[in-house]
């Protein structure tokens, strides 16, 4: 939004700054300009950062406890385990070179404090840029003050030329120009233009949100208005910073100046967080004063004054606020008393698209949805927050929490899920059909990647609680889930027992969604376990079967994985790799990390069987680097951990140890997208 005006003394400072020194905070009032001038401090800078410059804006976040995640989501590098996400980002950076752009920490700043100092800790490679109206006080931090424009002072302004060479004045010509190709600054309305520009004390927000008006004002007008709200507010706290109350001064002016209907809309819009469509903005923010059919008209005139931005990418339009226009926003609709209405409109517009998620996800628009949520991810966090911060809309938190079970676990957002399904669990203790589902989910999440006796604790609580409320879907999932994890501990035969119940009690309740397809998977990797080959390749077959009938790709990939376990258990290299890469492009597609990581290391089985010693120790090192964002999630799947150690081995003694380790640490280096381009591409090389 803010165009950029000669900011050369500090792009220089900052890029010196950046090659120097692994910390560095750009600060200064709200409007200023950090989050532009951060973008362009970057550009250009990627060969000094291999491990690529990735950029997380963190004016969405409203829960602090959330940040690592945040971080982790914008990395990419997967959610699926329960580790603590700080414990993931520091063994992920480790080894890494690469920028980490922290935007609008200020709100968070003391959280972001200490994770700076943490991952600074943990890789001696990492560099971060910050931008926040406060520096972090960590060691070793070096700040760079970005100010507003100058603009000429009140004595100077009538001068011959005043503001001709000001930044502040040419900024306003260039925006007045957006909305007026035919302005420009005279030395007739010079002096007007940079007496304004003073009284925004130069702060580009402002001059946007001023110029912006010349649509519908003629200069002097706005001036004088200008005017008034400046004598009306400056006096302000006097804790306030003057620069902040000339901001205020400029959006109260600008607030002032719509229609009635315009400030309601700019108002309830600010509940959004990260952004919203106009299906959203029509669900939440019609009623009491806005007709449904003028909201689109609305958010164009919204636009038109800079206090909206519009955002197109694949054809989806989406609406945002700038965080400093969002706050003000939030104060005005918090002194209508109508905060209240608009949180709980946001929470049942995003429970239903939650409620709807989980009824197609089973189908053909599961990449669709996969998209749609990852896009809405702030508000779903916003929704979520409202109602476990807000005493009697805890159960609705429960719900939606656990509604959006296959979004955390096929998406890679584990941890957060069981964040937010723990929490809501400490607060609705009832004995209730939604507390019997959250306590299932919460296990399936927590003990997904691996066995957990925490999780085996969930399941069993969930089961018993629904035996007590008669809730036989609940005992349905939770018999399934119980199968899972006695497998997890190597009791195969009672896990394939418990696996067959449950698979009939869905069938009597006529029951076949993603959970109960995943249990038939299941049953057919407990099988193999067994020895029962043609029983798992019948069972996966099923699953696979149903899946496609569906239209549905998560569950079949699923089915893949373990259909090429059985082509590696029969010594069919060649069949198993071409099923594991067709798991893995799916996997990709979902940023499912847990998937991912399975694929790649039968990836490296069959690359040594085909004697592509090279290419198994790159992809056997790209494989490492996703499990270690997962701990442990193999220690009991000890014939899976021996075939690795097995194939290890043997490249290994092929390649001799330097050419080993310099393979291995090649596919370390990989981000995910290089990792899965690299295994997807027909790198199969002469016997070595």
């Amino acid at each position: 939004m803010t165009t950029f005006v000669n900011r050369r003394a500090e792009l220089a400072g900052a890029r010196r700054l950046l090659t120097t020194s692994r910390l560095v905070t750009l600060t200064g009032p709200g409007g200023v300009g950090k989050t532009r001038l951060a973008l362009r401090v970057v550009r250009g800078m990627g060969r000094s950062f291999p491990g690529g410059i990735w950029f997380v804006d963190l004016a969405p976040l409203q829960n602090p406890a959330l940040l690592a995640h945040t971080i982790v989501q914008a990395l990419e590098i997967g959610d699926q385990s329960t580790r603590h996400p700080l414990d993931v980002l520091r063994g992920y950076l480790s080894g890494r070179r690469l920028l980490l752009v922290l935007d609008n920490c200020e709100r968070v700043a003391a959280e972001c404090a200490q994770l700076a100092a943490s991952l600074l800790d943990a890789a001696p490679k990492l560099h971060i840029l910050v931008t926040s109206r406060q520096t972090l006080g960590v060691a070793g931090e070096h700040i760079l003050d970005v100010h507003p424009f100058e603009a000429p002072a009140p004595e100077w302004v009538d001068s011959p030329g005043a503001g001709s060479e000001h930044h502040a004045v040419t900024l306003f010509e260039q925006r007045a120009q957006a909305v007026d190709p035919g302005f420009a600054v005279t030395p007739k309305n010079q002096g007007i233009v940079t007496r304004l520009c003073h009284q925004l004390d130069g702060i580009p927000l402002a001059i946007e949100l001023a110029a912006a008006r010349l649509s519908r004002l003629p200069l002097t007008s706005l001036a004088a208005g200008l005017d008034e709200h400046t004598r009306l507010l400056l006096p302000g706290p006097r804790t306030q910073p003057p620069r902040q109350r000339s901001l205020k001064a400029a959006l109260s002016w600008s607030f002032d100046l719509c229609t009635e209907a315009e400030r309601r809309m700019w108002a309830r819009v600010s509940v959004f967080a990260g952004g919203f469509d106009l299906p959203a903005a029509e669900a939440v923010c019609a009623g009491d004063g806005i007709d449904t059919a003028p909201v689109l008209d609305l958010l164009g005139e919204l636009i038109g004054k800079s206090v909206l931005i519009r955002d197109e990418y694949e054809g989806q339009v989406r609406y945002r606020l700038l965080d400093t226009v969002r706050q003000f926003g939030l104060e005005r609709l918090r002194s209508t008393g109508e905060e209240p209405t608009l949180r709980r409109r946001h929470r049942d517009w995003y429970l239903r698209l939650a409620e709807q998620g989980d009824a197609e996800w089973f189908g053909p628009r599961q990449v669709a949805w996969f998209t749609r949520l990852r896009r809405e991810h702030a508000n779903l966090r916003a929704a979520l927050s409202y109602c476990l911060s807000t005493p009697v809309e805890a159960r609705s938190g429960l719900r939606m929490a656990t509604t959006l079970w296959f979004y955390w676990l096929a998406c890679g957002f584990v941890a957060e899920g069981c964040h937010w399904i723990d929490r809501a669990l400490e607060l609705d203790t009832q004995p209730t059909r939604e507390r019997a589902r959250a306590l299932w989910v919460n296990g399936y999440l927590t003990g997904f990647s691996g066995y957990n006796p925490e999780a085996t604790a969930m399941f069993r609580e969930s089961w018993d609680l629904a035996r007590r409320l008669g809730d036989e879907a609940a005992q349905a999932y939770a018999t399934q889930l119980l199968g899972l994890a006695a497998a997890g501990r190597g009791e195969m035969v009672e896990g394939e027992r418990l696996l067959s119940e449950a698979l009939r009690r869905h069938q009597a309740l006529g029951r076949f969604d993603a959970v109960v397809a995943m249990g038939q998977v299941m049953r057919a990797y407990v099988a193999l376990g067994n020895g029962d080959v043609d029983g798992a390749v019948r069972l996966c077959q099923e699953a696979r079967r149903v899946s496609e009938a569906r239209g549905e790709t998560w569950v079949r990939s699923w089915a893949l994985w373990v259909l090429a376990l059985v082509e590696w258990s029969r010594g069919r290299a060649r069949q198993a790799a071409e099923l594991a890469g067709e798991c893995l492009r799916i996997k990709h597609v979902f940023h499912d990390v847990l998937g991912m990581a399975f694929a790649l290391d039968m990836l490296v089985w069959t690359a040594v069987a085909e004697g592509a010693n090279e290419r198994a120790a790159v992809l056997l090192g790209a494989a490492e680097t996703t499990w270690l964002t997962m701990g442990e999630p193999l220690a009991n799947a000890p014939q899976l951990v021996e075939s690795r150690e097995r194939s290890e081995a043997g490249v290994r003694l092929a390649l001799g140890d330097r050419a080993f380790e310099e393979a291995v640490k090649r596919g370390m280096d990989f981000d995910m997208e290089d990792a899965v381009a690299y295994a997807l591409a027909d790198h199969r090389a002469p016997a070595r």
